[in-house]
């Protein structure tokens, strides 16, 4: 009697080992094609689930010298669910990389401030109408430069503050505000920008008939821990691929 207890117990353990070695069997392939899959941007992201590595995304939330949210030292995507990523990369100071070298340069130099719709993160950095302004130029035998000065998510004020910066480091013959009539006037508003705002941003607003600064605490550092920490966690990655591919099959 007690040894078949003992088989029985036996048989029951090895139930529960190969069951356990099938299923790994069938979860390390999956969450290996959904790895790919996700991060190739094949397989849609869920936001606040996907950590952001899957999105090819690596910057970090900063400020300028005047005070605008700029985003600084890696790669910048558009976060939308369905949309392709097209990575934007950014130098230390915000600005591309092909802007940054050309800021000593004898040609007419035109720049253009703006918000997304000047950024223009859901293509690639040739495509933005900064870049074919310049291309047309060109096609027209001049050679004026277009930079591109847009940061999604900022408003008029902060772009006024992104342009206070930008002038010490260049000599712009003109400048192009773009202007948005729906988020661009949120964002001017510390309180309409809510929704929309990026952290810690300053806020033009009237203060006893005065326009005054609204500055917050421009710590960045618990944003960006946090983004690392996404970034990093591997356990996050497993979950969210794993949830991720079950919504898109």
């Amino acid at each position: 009697m007690e040894e078949e207890i003992r088989n029985t117990q036996y048989t029951i353990r090895k139930r529960f080992l190969f069951t356990g070695m099938a299923l790994m069997l069938v979860w390390i392939p999956l969450e290996t094609m959904l790895h790919a899959l996700t991060y190739l941007g094949v397989v849609p992201y869920i936001p606040l689930i996907t950590p952001a590595c899957y999105t090819k995304e690596t910057v970090k939330l900063g400020g300028d010298k005047y005070g605008c949210p700029i985003f600084v030292d890696g790669q910048k995507v558009y976060r939308q669910i369905g949309v392709p990523a097209q990575p934007l990369r950014l130098d230390a100071e915000g600005y591309r990389p092909i802007d940054a070298k050309r800021f000593d340069s004898p040609n007419d130099k035109i720049g253009f401030f703006g918000d997304s719709f000047t950024e223009g993160l859901q293509v690639d950095d040739s495509e933005t109408f900064p870049r074919l302004m310049e291309k047309r130029f060109r096609q027209k035998g001049k050679s004026t430069i277009c930079f591109n000065f847009g940061i999604g998510g900022t408003g008029t004020y902060h772009q006024y503050l992104r342009y206070l910066t930008v002038s010490e480091r260049a000599h712009l013959n003109d400048v192009v505000l773009c202007f948005f009539p729906q988020n661009d006037v949120l964002n001017n508003h510390e309180r309409l920008g809510v929704p929309f705002e990026l952290p810690k941003s300053p806020y033009l607003a009237v203060r006893n008939g005065e326009f005054v600064e609204v500055r917050p605490d421009g710590d960045m550092t618990p944003i960006n821990r946090r983004l690392s920490w996404l970034r990093s966690t591997i356990g996050m990655s497993f979950f969210a691929t794993g949830y991720t591919g079950a919504e898109s099959f």
